[in-house]
């Protein structure tokens, strides 16, 4: 599945680094103007937000991979769990 933030898709995006908040609704930051944090909850392509059964931050983290991102380095944080992550490089 494509994900998006702001209408951006996420395999998309220029950026180097990146981070994720993951919870009920996970954000993802690359450093984009953004004038709240709705602008950058996790969205499918029509705009509605992301929601994810079971284990959210492995399906969270698993979708991100999906969409060409990587964990470089977890840190946990109390209530909302963040992940550092780190754009994949090309197979080329």
């Amino acid at each position: 599945m494509l994900a998006y933030v702001a209408g951006v898709r996420l395999d998309s995006i220029d950026a180097q680094y990146a981070k994720v908040y993951i919870g009920y609704r996970s954000h993802f930051n690359f450093g984009q103007q953004a004038d709240g944090v709705k602008e950058m909850i996790l969205t499918d392509s029509n705009g509605k937000f992301l929601t994810f059964s079971g284990s959210v931050d492995i399906g969270v983290l698993n979708l991100l991979y999906y969409n060409g991102w990587e964990l470089v380095e977890p840190n946990y944080s109390t209530p909302t769990w963040r992940y550092y992550l780190l754009k994949k490089r090309s197979s080329k």
